[in-house]
């Protein structure tokens, strides 16, 4: 009996994470990615090995936040009643920002260590390979946000 009540109980939050996770993650890409730093570099007086540091901190910052937003989602997309393309995109996202974080941004920061010691790396495949990547999250994102809206609205 007490598992049956939990199983009630978990169904309401796991579609509020659903609903609401990819939405505050769509945020942070868009004002950490393509909003701050961009700009960083355009602030006076920030050196390339100084914006380096900063984009370092920043996005090992983002990265953790990210982790917890994709362990969230997986979590309110186990369970029964998810529809297959809903659970294609939630492996989606995750694929793509496993391939951020464990193979793309591991080199580049083998990389920036060059910029941080004053070295000039030249112009990295690498980061616009990130760019993309990124865009490709964020489209997966908006795309499942809009399914988990739609299906939302289709309930009620």
């Amino acid at each position: 009996m007490s598992k049956r009540k939990n199983r009630r109980h978990d169904k309401p939050a796991a579609q509020f994470l659903r609903l609401m996770v990819p939405n505050v993650w769509i945020g942070l890409i868009v004002g950490v990615s393509f909003i701050a730093t961009p700009l960083k570099f355009l602030a006076e007086g920030v050196t390339i090995p100084i914006g380096v540091a900063i984009g370092r901190l920043t996005f090992n910052g983002m990265n953790i936040l990210e982790l917890v937003l994709a362990l969230g989602l997986l979590w309110a997309s186990l369970g029964r009643g998810l529809l297959r393309k809903n659970t294609v995109m939630v492996w989606l996202i995750t694929a793509l920002f496993g391939l951020k974080v464990a193979v793309i941004r591991p080199i580049l920061y083998f990389e920036s260590n060059q910029a941080l010691h004053g070295n000039d790396p030249g112009r990295s495949d690498l980061h616009t390979l990130y760019v993309v990547a990124e865009v490709a999250l964020l489209v997966a994102l908006v795309v499942m946000a809009a399914m988990t809206i739609r299906s939302a609205m289709r309930v009620r």
